[in-house]
């Protein structure tokens, strides 16, 4: 399935572009999967976990948007709790006053509305490494070839914005 992250035309003014769709997937996929999260575009969704009944819960994303629901899925009583009690903190955490139930489903909108500025150019460098199929060694008699591998100091302090493993 095509990523919806970026768009040929996002990264037209980048060395090497355009970009066959695949290579594009391929380099929003590593992003995504060092990440931990989707990043872009703003999309819904539920998670259902065990809470510890503790205040604040960490969900994984870095940008949480809007709270749709929340059903305590330990209750009869009350299974809903509003949306509008649930405060929305930094680094993908959300304050209960009072502690969550035991076992939730909260439904959430996350994610920024567009790629940010600073991955596009992490994605179209890593477009234009896959196709390139960039090489960091040659070797002509013993026939060794290794393909560059890793992420540079500057790519690194960019994703790290958007790791989840890095937030506080």
């Amino acid at each position: 399935m095509a990523q919806d992250m970026v768009q040929a035309t996002d990264l037209a003014g980048f060395r090497g572009a355009p970009f066959p769709q695949p290579v594009m997937d391929s380099a929003v996929g590593a992003i995504r999967d060092e990440c931990g999260w989707h990043i872009a575009p703003s999309q819904e969704d539920t998670f259902t976990m065990r809470t510890g009944r503790v205040e604040t819960i960490l969900l994984p994303s870095l940008h949480i948007t809007e709270v749709v629901a929340v059903n305590d899925l330990t209750s009869s009583y009350a299974p809903v709790i509003p949306p509008d009690r649930v405060d929305i903190l930094d680094h993908g955490a959300l304050h209960l006053e009072g502690g969550w139930p035991a076992k939730v489903s909260i439904t959430i909108k996350h994610g920024y509305a567009t790629c940010p500025d600073s991955l596009k150019a992490i994605i179209a460098e890593q477009s234009l490494g896959v196709a390139a199929g960039r090489i960091r060694q040659e070797s002509l008699a013993g026939r060794s070839l290794s393909l560059e591998a890793g992420l540079d100091p500057m790519t690194d302090t960019v994703l790290s914005r958007y790791r989840l493993d890095g937030r506080i």
